[in-house]
């Protein structure tokens, strides 16, 4: 008994020598500019704060946050020449598949980085007196941000979009098998035939070079004017994190090998909460003695997208549905609106999704889009516009929690029996439930996708930057990386033995 006593005494010494050690430190999150990847921010930053640190998120001033309480954290914005219109229009590009889509969408975020690199008086701000920089990796100037705040100690990378192979997984030296790893923009699996792989090992390569020739090339004048350093060469140049927090979850992700540095703590917009909906929505829900319904969202990157589709003839399909119908929209007002759909310009969704008569959820891929509804087990028909959406809907489809139905001039007339067929598939219902059990296993059993990005951010201060855990790739350039040196003495010396043969012997 007394050497239980004095053994517990030793153990909470131990853990307040521990906390000691670590003191409240100011944070500073630069995100991504959309909505979804600055909430995922806010929610961790609550929790650090929660555990005594002061956390500031800079972000751009076209992000809402009216619907969320942000009210433990500061907020700092930067004024950004991006609207819905930039994004509408960008996207709408894509879709129709215009020649300039890169120069376009390319020098619209150019013209975002350049706004928070000109607020000088901001970057000044965050500079004094932050221990930790959070930098979002697939905001177009996190490698810019890094550099220009590398007085700042300590350094962690974030990344609400997964892989995006090859592009993230580039940057932080992540393996990509192109034999079995999708590029972002494929719509393939990982059980590719050989065409597949063939085409798959090209577009690694040919993105790669489009990387280095077009979305470098913009971010060249912005890094010599800012920083003052004569070039930007992708290959050496290297972000100064150590640790790589991504919000995914290998329950729908494809297995893969990856580097110490990557930290997968799972999806962390997923909240259960009590399903607090306005009286309004939860009138329309419930105001018919078969409460179920399908919640239809296009994500924050498109509030307002518009394509050349029959709107009202959509609505028509969608009454003849014996569910009621939530979607996200705000475009023009619909004429003929029927009772069963309730069209909003934003919803509720993780209330929507985590509720127990959601049938279905109708999204266009986004990576934060499909990590909650599988959180929730809800069937999705997923309808990729743009981007990495397509090779996320393809994780849908092979997790078999969804099908994929392709943007067409036939989309409204595939979309009743498509959402027909996904609701009253049992396969996929129960693949459904066997993935949210995955997800929430974690979060119920062992530690949630938030406190585990916590613990983390924490890490790297409390082990000088979590140096141990950085990979030689690093510092080795790209032919000694990929061992393109090896090949090339190996084909060299079978070429010499072959001359050697076949023309001196």
């Amino acid at each position: 008994m007394v050497f239980h006593y004095f053994t517990s005494i030793l153990v909470l010494m131990l853990i307040s020598c521990y906390s000691g050690s670590l003191k409240a430190s100011e944070i500073v999150a630069v995100s991504h500019h959309t909505y979804s990847h600055a909430i995922q921010l806010v929610q961790i930053g609550q929790e650090l704060v929660e555990r005594g640190h002061q956390f500031t998120l800079v972000v751009g001033s076209n992000v809402d946050f009216r619907h969320d309480h942000a009210s433990t954290i500061r907020i700092r914005r930067y004024r950004t020449i991006l609207n819905d219109s930039f994004v509408t229009d960008c996207i709408q590009q894509f879709v129709k598949g215009k020649q300039n889509l890169s120069s376009f969408c390319i020098t619209m975020l150019n013209d975002d980085c350049e706004c928070l690199l000109k607020d000088r008086q901001l970057l000044k701000e965050i500079s004094n007196g932050t221990d930790i920089l959070i930098t979002d990796v697939t905001f177009r100037c996190s490698v810019i941000i890094e550099d220009m705040l590398k007085n700042i100690p300590y350094h962690v990378g974030f990344s609400a979009s997964g892989f995006q192979d090859p592009i993230v997984s580039s940057l932080y030296r992540i393996p990509t098998p192109p034999s079995y790893i999708p590029m972002m923009i494929l719509d393939f699996s990982t059980e590719m035939t050989f065409i597949q792989r063939l085409q798959n090992f090209f577009t690694y390569i040919s993105a790669d070079l489009l990387f280095d020739q077009i979305m470098d090339e913009g971010n060249q004048d912005l890094w010599m004017k800012y920083t003052k350093i004569p070039s930007l060469d992708r290959n050496y140049h290297i972000p100064l994190a150590n640790i790589l927090i991504m919000t995914t979850s290998f329950a729908i992700e494809y297995a893969r090998p990856i580097t110490p540095s990557v930290k997968v703590v799972g999806p962390i917009i997923p909240r259960q909460t009590s399903n607090n909906l306005t009286v309004d929505l939860y009138n329309f829900i419930y105001s018919t003695s078969s409460p179920e319904f399908i919640v239809i969202s296009f994500g924050s990157h498109v509030p307002n997208f518009q394509l050349d589709i029959d709107y009202e003839l959509l609505v028509l399909k969608l009454s003849k549905l014996p569910y009621r119908i939530i979607w996200k929209y705000s475009g023009q007002p619909l004429k003929n609106q029927p009772e069963n759909v309730k069209t909003m310009s934003w919803i509720p969704q993780n209330d929507l999704l985590s509720n127990p008569n959601c049938k279905l959820f109708v999204t266009n891929a986004g990576m934060s889009s499909i990590l909650e509804a599988s959180y929730y087990g809800v069937p999705m028909l997923a309808i990729p516009l743009f981007g990495d959406q397509a090779g996320n809907a393809q994780r849908v489809q092979v997790a078999g929690i969804g099908k994929v139905l392709s943007l067409s001039e036939g989309t409204v007339n595939e979309l009743l029996p498509s959402i027909t067929n996904v609701i009253h598939d049992p396969i996929i219902k129960e693949n459904s439930k066997r993935i949210a059990s995955l997800m929430q296993y974690k979060t119920e059993k062992t530690i949630s996708g938030i406190k585990e990005a916590a613990n983390w951010i924490e890490y790297a201060q409390l082990h000088d930057n979590a140096k141990h855990l950085r990979v030689q790739a690093f510092d080795m350039p790209w032919y000694q990386r990929d061992s393109i040196d090896i090949w090339f003495s190996l084909v060299a010396i079978i070429i010499i033995f072959y001359i050697y043969f076949f023309y001196f012997e």
